[in-house]
């Protein structure tokens, strides 16, 4: 009794109330397990028995026989799913190994497949189904092939009592296999029945429902997934091709978090367990996902927990891709940067050319904080000094959707100048219409200074080189006439002194010495030239009546030769100018001289003064001579230039240095005058109280 009890024990499978599936399951597994156990003593008994049965085909039908009772051990402890799997993969094992010890897939032992799939249908259904079909394939097509290729021993084709007990129980294990299956499904069609009206009552109203969600979820761009909590896809819309590029049907049942980038994937998990913890997931999260072409995108998803009778089941989650705004944002942020640490001023204005961005070095160059010119037209920058027609054409250009370029003198807010060049173009929305203008500006005030300063040194430059060409010009005709005339009297007195009478004798002396003073005046007109050029004074206030006194106390023997007469106003009503003596000393003496040399015959000449509204003091020189043409007062303060008689006597030094004197000394040089009428020959020099400016 106590055998039998055991024995029955032994074949006895377990039940799961409250689990029809599982309850199924189990009783397949152990009904297959038992037939395992029986068939493996029977197939052992007939290799037993059998003849040429190779001694690997027991060993391997032995150990076949442990594993299936192993298998019977972990089934009734409860793991089912455990145990089909093993069960499933030991079985191909088992049957791949032993058609291969047999040398060939023609024997009873090869059928086994054919129960193989049908175990892996009945457990897992079509996934079960194709993977035992696919493996049972790939086994017989590699047995095929190894013992065409001679891998594998020689196959004992006869048939005897050892195929017909194989082929029988084969047999018989395929008629209980299908006798359970009819008896399942016929108890599968009882609770049919049962639920058959409830679910067509429910059937229309779940086709609608589903009707409804697919048409949103085949159209809607976002991408929905529904992801098990253990991380795997159990559904994703047809966006997920779209969003990702992979089918969504190929990737239900992987592992979701397979296709997140390695650094986000810590940082989601640790999201989805918060909210797990939680019971919610009501924060938008962003992560990177690997698209099907290998590159990353960027993802926004929010999630909401799909909850049953059991908790939270699943998490529904909805995608979005943002990946082109993040990397416009990213683009936006470099050009951001960029423009703020610009070395150059951006302003941005509306259509009307109020002010609605700068940049800091807009700020570092004006001195105006964005505070203080919002909204502001960029007129508050203006000198008064750019040219309204610059404006006009400004406007006219960019109104008419093109670029201008230009430069403008415009005004900081402490009211120091400043030169800018500028390049402003409209800014245009999707129509074309023009919503902006944009302004590049640079400060090249500088540069400007610089190009004045090259300017005046090349003026410089210029006016030295014909100074020295008019000094070439003097030195080799002025300087030529006295010093030949010196060198032929020094000649001829040194060849002929004892010929040469007393009176002879003097009259080379004579000559002599007028050559000699007519060089010597020529030179100190050129050192007086040189040295108001390179020399700097302190200008101060002239007794201008005294400086006019010395420059005609040193014409007193040109004044009497000529019989000139000279009027000026009385002393001490001559008004204060600034400037330094000596030079406009030489200022008279050359204006005076001029004057006795061309007012007349005799000179008549006239010196006054008078205060300019400017500040200035106007001092003229007035002479009763034959006057100038334009052209010949155009020609007139130029370097070694006569006019006039060529009798006269002169190197034409004299005019060009009174300008170089006042010139130095801030004030101008001019003449008026109309043929037969005389001329005015006047210079300027500043008053007390006005800053002179030296050159």
């Amino acid at each position: 009794m106590l055998w039998t009890q055991k024995i029955k024990s032994f074949f006895t499978r377990p039940v799961f109330t409250g689990d029809l599936e599982k309850t199924v399951h189990v009783t397949l597994l152990s009904l297959t397990l038992n037939i395992g156990v029986v068939v493996l003593l029977i197939v052992l008994i007939g290799n037993i028995l059998g003849d040429n049965v190779p001694t690997s085909v027991y060993i391997t039908d032995a150990i076949a026989l442990i594993i299936i009772l192993a298998l019977r051990y972990l089934l009734y402890k409860g793991h089912v799913r455990q145990t089909g799997n093993i069960f499933l993969i030991a079985s191909f094992i088992f049957l791949t190994i032993t058609n291969a010890m047999l040398g060939t897939i023609r024997t009873p032992t090869a059928s086994a497949y054919i129960l193989l799939v049908a175990m892996g249908c009945i457990l897992f259904e079509r996934r079960g189904a194709i993977v035992t079909v696919a493996m049972s394939s790939l086994a017989i097509l590699g047995i095929n092939l190894a013992q065409n290729a001679g891998l594998l021993p020689e196959p004992n084709l006869t048939v005897g009592i050892t195929q017909w007990v194989s082929f029988t129980v084969f047999l018989g294990a395929a008629g209980v296999l299908t006798n359970f299956a009819l008896h399942t499904i016929r108890q599968a069609l009882v609770c049919a029945d049962e639920e058959l009206v409830l679910r067509r009552q429910a059937e229309a109203t779940l086709r609608q429902r589903e009707t409804f969600l697919r048409a949103i979820t085949d159209n809607i761009q976002e991408m929905i997934t529904l992801i098990s909590l253990d991380g795997f896809l159990q559904y994703a819309s047809p966006a997920y091709q779209r969003c990702l590029g992979y089918d969504p049907t190929a990737v239900i049942g992987q592992f979701g978090f397979d296709l997140i980038h390695p650094d986000d994937a810590e940082i989601l998990q640790g999201y989805l367990k918060v909210a797990l913890e939680e019971g919610r997931a009501d924060k938008l999260v962003t992560f990177r996902a690997r698209h099907a072409d290998g590159r990353y995108i960027c993802l926004e998803a929010s999630a909401q927990f799909v909850n049953n009778e059991a908790g939270i089941s699943g998490i529904v989650s909805v995608f979005r891709d943002v990946t082109a705004q993040r990397e416009a944002q990213e683009q936006i942020r470099l050009l951001s940067r960029a423009v703020e640490a610009s070395p150059i001023s951006i302003v941005m204005t509306d259509v009307m050319g109020n002010l609605t961005y700068v940049n800091p070095k807009f700020t570092e160059i004006t001195g105006y904080a964005f505070e203080e010119v919002r909204g502001h037209n960029p007129r508050i920058l203006q000198s008064g000094e750019t040219p309204l027609e610059t404006y006009a054409q400004l406007w006219r250009t960019i109104l008419a959707g093109q670029l201008w370029s230009g430069e403008f003198l415009n005004k900081r807010k402490d009211g120091r100048l400043y030169w800018e060049s500028a390049v402003i173009s409209p800014i245009t929305d999707s129509t074309g219409q023009t919503t902006h203008f944009l302004a590049v500006k640079e400060d090249i005030t500088d540069r400007k200074q610089m190009d004045r300063a090259l300017r005046q040194s090349y003026s410089e430059l210029h006016m030295r080189n014909e100074e020295l060409d008019a000094f070439a010009h003097t030195v080799a005709h002025d300087l030529k006439t006295p010093l030949g005339v010196i060198v032929g009297f020094a000649e001829l007195l040194l060849t002929n002194l004892h010929e040469l009478s007393e009176e002879q004798t003097l009259d080379s002396l004579r000559a002599l010495s007028s050559s000699g003073r007519k060089a010597n005046t020529i030179i100190e007109s050129l050192l007086l030239l040189s040295s108001v050029r390179q020399q700097d004074v302190r200008t101060e206030p002239l007794a201008m009546d005294a400086v006019i006194a010395e420059a005609v106390s040193r014409l007193t023997n040109q004044i009497t030769s000529s019989s000139a007469h000279i009027q000026m106003q009385e002393p001490g009503a001559w008004p204060t100018a600034l400037g330094h003596a000596p030079w406009v000393e030489e200022v008279w003496v050359n204006y005076i001289s001029n004057a006795l040399k061309y007012g007349g015959q005799p000179p008549s000449i006239v010196l006054s003064a008078r205060r300019q509204p400017d500040g200035f003091v106007r001092f003229c020189v007035h002479d009763h001579g034959p006057g100038l043409t334009a052209v010949q007062q155009a020609r007139l303060f130029t370097q070694f230039e006569r006019l006039g008689k060529r009798n006269v006597h002169g190197h034409g030094l004299g005019l060009s240095i009174v300008s170089r004197i006042v010139g130095k000394l801030g004030g101008r040089v001019g003449v008026e005058s109309e043929v037969g009428q005389g001329c005015t020959f006047y210079f300027t020099l500043p008053g007390t109280g006005v800053e002179s400016s030296q050159d």
